[in-house]
């Protein structure tokens, strides 16, 4: 994590509305600083310590307590964050694998997405929140609906914004670079 912010998240963390400002309230309830753990060299004790993390988490954060950001595409960013650091730091996920609450709170991400879609803001928001279903179906819940109402809803999404030069229909190049990424990783 970067120095200069990581010290603001504290232990335990608060995602209630601080000093910092709109932004960095907005990126930490996507997780956005655990983005960089998984980068960190294969280490024994970081792994126990992003563990206990995701337990903390698990019990005291489910996605309706994102006060200032309970949005779809917030939910579903943090769930790809999450995602992302279990896949890149397997100490992590054995040692949560089993622990019914980080399962059971992962899940809820999933039902959230679903339960809240945001059919007003058509654009990168719908592919992010289709990714968040796919791969969350994929690796967290192969049993449940969620992969299939993502691809769905994928399909439909790329139906409407790819347009014939293959660009999104936003037009803007950091657009470009997240539908690319969401993308690839729902593939």
């Amino acid at each position: 994590m970067s120095r200069n912010r990581s010290a603001f998240v504290g232990w335990p963390p608060s995602f209630a509305p601080n000093e910092h400002g709109v932004l960095w309230d907005h990126e930490l309830a996507q997780l956005d600083p655990l983005r960089a753990a998984g980068q960190l060299p294969a280490d024994d004790e970081v792994d126990a310590q992003l563990a206990d993390l995701l337990k903390h988490l698990a019990e005291h954060h489910p996605p309706a307590s994102l006060r200032l950001w309970p949005t779809s595409y917030v939910v579903a960013s943090r769930l790809q964050t999450l995602i992302d650091l279990l896949d890149r730091r397997p100490g992590v996920a054995k040692r949560v694998e089993s622990d019914e609450r980080v399962n059971v709170w992962l899940a809820a991400h999933l039902r959230w997405i679903t339960s809240n879609p945001e059919d007003h803001i058509p654009g990168n928001h719908v592919i992010r929140l289709a990714q968040a279903l796919v791969l969350g179906g994929t690796c967290l819940a192969p049993r449940g609906p969620w992969r299939d109402a993502g691809l769905a809803l994928l399909e439909n999404a790329l139906e409407q914004q790819l347009l014939p030069d293959g660009g999104q229909f936003e037009r803007a190049p950091t657009y470009h670079a997240l539908v690319l990424r969401d993308l690839l990783q729902a593939a």
